[in-house]
């Protein structure tokens, strides 16, 4: 990607903003395991003699849980600023620049005929829905291929691939 004016290239960014995302995707999964965990626990005490304390493995497991949680929260906190900070500001940054050159050769005709601060009103709302719109586009772009590359891999880990071609 090319770098734009006052900045680098956001290519190390995007691979940042990557890994946060596989992170992410990966207290996902994580979560649901460690609560299946918590519920065959309670499920083995209710079998059981219920003379061994279970207030200690689930506060651990909890404790856990809330973490695992807590953790993927950050890190789509921080891969969503992270988007908002590189790629948005890389793409509206051309577009910015693009767009004063265009109001530079406008006519002065049409510049007497405009009401005051129309034209650079109408340039920043615009650019502005764009960045976002890009940085949606782009977000879930990197998301949809992790989660693919993490259903393959879970698909492989658990030898679904023989079900699945049969159909």
């Amino acid at each position: 990607m090319a770098d734009h004016p006052g900045g680098k290239g956001i290519a190390g960014w995007v691979a940042v903003s990557a890994v946060l995302g596989i992170l992410a995707v990966l207290c996902a999964i994580a979560a649901p395991e460690i609560l299946g965990n918590l519920i065959q626990k309670l499920y083995d005490f209710g079998l059981s003699d219920r003379q061994t304390p279970i207030r200690d493995s689930l506060v651990s497991g909890l404790l856990l849980l809330t973490a695992v949680y807590a953790a993927q929260g950050v890190f789509r906190y921080l891969n969503m600023q992270l988007m908002n900070r590189t790629v948005s500001r890389h793409f509206t940054c051309d577009l910015r620049i693009a767009i004063s050159d265009k109001i530079q050769r406008l006519p002065v005709k049409y510049v007497d005929q405009t009401p005051v601060g129309d034209v650079l009103n109408r340039m920043i709302d615009d650019v502005s829905a764009m960045g976002n719109y890009i940085h949606q586009v782009f977000d879930v772009m990197v998301e949809g291929v992790q989660i693919t590359m993490i259903a393959v891999a879970m698909f492989l880990k658990t030898g679904c691939w023989p079900a699945l071609s049969s159909y």
